[in-house]
């Protein structure tokens, strides 16, 4: 062997380093103590040059500033960008072929829950594909593997990982000498955080691999309700509570007093209970803005919203929900057409920023107050030229506040060019894509609130990492792209929740199924039906549709205090 690993023997703090691995203690990049539970850890591959073509380079390749990193044009944060498709296109395909290997695998030699699991995994995002990529060909090349070294004199297999072990027991071993190196081996240790506490203290061993093997790289969970405590810089008189953030009574406070607007129409289709003077607060936000840019509802989705009961007394504003993302509502809510315009494109701006932050440690985006919205779409003041006024200060203040800690205020730059939408490139607004933009935008506050209502109502272990994991997969089957966090591209017509013939929705309507199943008191004719089918008549479908659309609306109601933003159908204008 070219290089003589030492085995890990002394208690360790286990840290996330700085090119997202663990150190040593990280078995796609060391060998470690030989553990049954994770036997087939010895089988993982070592980097290769790529000569044989099941293990292409693009597996271990790390991605840097030089490497197909392109800068989001339009962004307030002039230092955030994406890898291009070009820098992927690689991993994609050794994803897609060992994805069709485990299948044909799994069609063969029947389930495997390690294969699944790490199927799965390969679609949360570049940092855990290519650990999954590794775990899984591991588990394919184990059984192999050990059959090989069953022979009497197996040889050296370079290109495998091993593990430390005083029991062969036809595995890949290292032999446990004194001091010896043969060829220096660098990995890198420097923790990403030097502040945090490490996620696990002791020796090497079972505990530390279930951490490592199993848990998603700790970014973040900005889908957890709690209490706006950003006040509006802009109005003193709005001071927003702080408790929390764990309790069931509530999240970001709502302003007690809107203006109305008088641009916007409101209709609904029939009557219901008059709802309580308290739970309008300006405009009735359970009813369809009538705006020639909004997307149309969807029939059951606008029943649902329509028919919640209010007669009783609104929740004080320190109790209620907050806005993932601002409300579609709030950018066609001006009379003026060129602060319209302001407010769109002032969002998509922030767009690309405001996601990453959603995705951060411990993010400030779900607690800032709805205040917070207008004066930030408004825009900076500015007079005499490029002198800033008192309020403009003010205003950046508070926008530092909800960004430090995940993006350098030094990069922040409020300029008017051109900005990034998807495949088009705006100079200015186009109205023709103002209903798609809107349409994305309930759907990012569906997403966000129904994992936010979802982590409310049941709960998932947070020390079973796999639980976890099989929660946010059944999450994000209720939305056409299996995606919890964004809408990746705008689709060609209406899809999913959206789509019009209601077979083409009962995927969606079965997953929401799956979902609410678990919350406190739901109802029975959702509860006692197997499955939603496309072999049910339209009539079945609907009827379940109605009740699935008013139980969420329903129970988001009683916690958020407020109106969810829902899905609404696919503009037309398309």
């Amino acid at each position: 062997m070219d290089y003589v690993p030492q085995p890990p023997d002394t208690i360790f703090p286990l840290l996330l380093c700085a090119d997202m691995k663990y150190g040593i203690y990280d078995p796609i990049q060391w060998p470690q103590v030989y553990i049954p539970e994770y036997r087939f850890l010895c089988a993982l591959r070592r980097s290769t040059d790529g000569s044989d073509p099941r293990y292409p380079c693009s597996i271990w390749w790390t991605p840097g500033m030089d490497t197909g990193f392109r800068l989001i044009e339009g962004s307030v944060f002039k230092t955030l960008g994406l890898l291009s498709p070009q820098s992927l296109s690689p991993l994609e395909r050794a994803v897609a072929d060992l994805a069709e290997e485990i299948s044909q695998r799994i069609q063969n030699t029947g389930p495997n829950h390690g294969l699944d699991h790490f199927r799965e995994k390969m679609q949360l995002g570049f940092l855990e594909v290519q650990r999954a990529w590794l775990m899984a060909s591991a588990i394919l090349d184990y059984p192999a593997f050990v059959e090989s070294e069953n022979a009497s004199f197996p040889d050296v297999r370079r290109e495998f990982m091993g593990a430390f072990t005083t029991d062969p027991a036809g595995i890949p071993v290292w032999h446990i000498r004194p001091n010896v190196s043969i060829e220096d081996v660098t990995i890198k240790a420097e923790p990403l955080d030097e502040t945090s506490p490490p996620l696990y203290l002791g020796f090497a061993g079972r505990q530390h691999l279930d951490i490592v093997c199993t848990q998603r790289v700790p970014l973040v969970d900005a889908c957890v309700p709690q209490f706006a405590h950003i006040p509006s810089q802009f109005n003193r008189s709005r001071n927003a509570s702080q408790s929390s953030s764990r309790t069931h009574e509530a999240t970001p406070r709502s302003s007690a007093s809107r203006a109305k607007i008088p641009s916007t129409k409101v209709s609904r289709s029939h009557p219901y209970i008059e709802p309580h003077r308290s739970t309008t607060r300006g405009r009735d936000k359970f009813l369809e803005v009538d705006h020639k840019w909004m997307p149309p509802p969807i029939p059951a989705w606008k029943e649902a919203m329509e028919s919640t009961d209010r007669s009783g007394p609104a929740k004080p504003p320190e109790q209620l929900w907050g806005y993932w993302v601002p409300e579609p509502a709030l950018l066609v809510g001006p009379i003026a057409e060129e602060r319209v315009e302001r407010y769109i494109m002032n969002w998509l701006r922030l767009k690309p920023a405001w996601l990453y932050l959603l995705r951060t440690s411990d993010s400030a985006a779900p607690r800032v107050a709805p205040q917070w919205w207008r004066d930030y779409l408004n825009g900076p003041k500015r007079t005499h030229g490029d002198v800033t006024t008192r309020t403009g200060q003010q205003r950046y203040e508070a926008i530092k506040k909800v960004f430090s800690g995940a993006l350098d205020m030094k990069d922040f730059y409020e300029g008017e060019g051109a900005v990034s939408w998807f495949s088009h490139r705006l100079d200015h607004l186009d109205v023709s894509l103002c209903p798609l933009i809107l349409w994305e935008l309930f759907e990012l506050g569906f997403r966000y609130e129904l994992r936010a209502l979802d982590r409310t109502l049941v709960y998932v272990d947070p020390t079973q990492p796999v639980q976890q994991f099989v929660r946010e997969r059944l999450l994000a089957g209720v939305f056409h792209d299996y995606d919890l966090h964004a809408v990746r591209e705008i689709p060609q017509g209406p899809v999913g929740l959206a789509a019009v013939v209601p077979q083409a929705r009962v995927r969606c309507l079965e997953a929401l199924r799956r979902v609410v199943i678990r919350w406190p008191l739901c109802p029975e004719i959702i509860c006692r039906v197997p499955r939603i089918a496309t072999n049910m008549s339209v009539d079945e479908i609907e009827t379940l549709e109605r009740a699935l659309a008013s139980f969420y609306v329903h129970t988001f109601y009683t916690y958020a205090g407020r109106a969810p933003l829902v899905p609404h159908a696919f503009p037309s204008s398309r």
